[in-house]
């Protein structure tokens, strides 16, 4: 089994539909080590209570500065999801630039609130159970 996937597998603590989940309290313990898995055992959920936790999960264009800390277990990241933004946040220095540049679009040299919603409403990437991007907005990019 991927490393990745198994630290993943290791750290998600909620079960639903048989699929393991990890929320986004989940996530930050996982990167940042701060501390180990909570359980031994998943939370196995029904639908009544996964509609509860993304009741409470703020929408897409919503900006908040702290938005993993206050969303604290209101959410749900699957393993294609924890694989992706695991690859942005260790992604190296000229792939951080190509982004940025992807979001500054006026090119002031910062990513300004409507620039950012923009993209991210662009960019909703959707994902098969099998951890690979299965469709992606295309369009035509130039960088300089």
């Amino acid at each position: 089994e991927n490393p990745t996937v198994a630290m993943f597998e290791k750290f998600a603590s909620v079960e639903f539909d048989g699929e393991a989940f990890m929320t986004p309290r989940d996530f930050v313990d996982c990167i940042t080590g701060a501390r180990p898995p909570v359980a031994m055992r998943r939370h196995v959920v029904d639908e009544t209570i996964v509609n509860k936790i993304l009741a409470h999960t703020p929408a897409i264009g919503s900006c908040r500065v702290s938005l993993f800390k206050k969303l604290d277990r209101n959410g749900l990241i699957s393993c294609s999801e924890f694989l992706f933004l695991l690859s942005v946040l260790t992604g190296s220095l000229h792939k951080l630039q190509v982004l940025f540049m992807m979001f500054d679009r006026d090119d002031s040299g910062r990513i300004e609130r409507p620039e950012f919603l923009q993209m991210t409403n662009l960019c909703q990437l959707k994902f098969s159970k099998e951890a690979t991007l299965c469709e992606v907005p295309h369009r035509n990019v130039s960088y300089t």
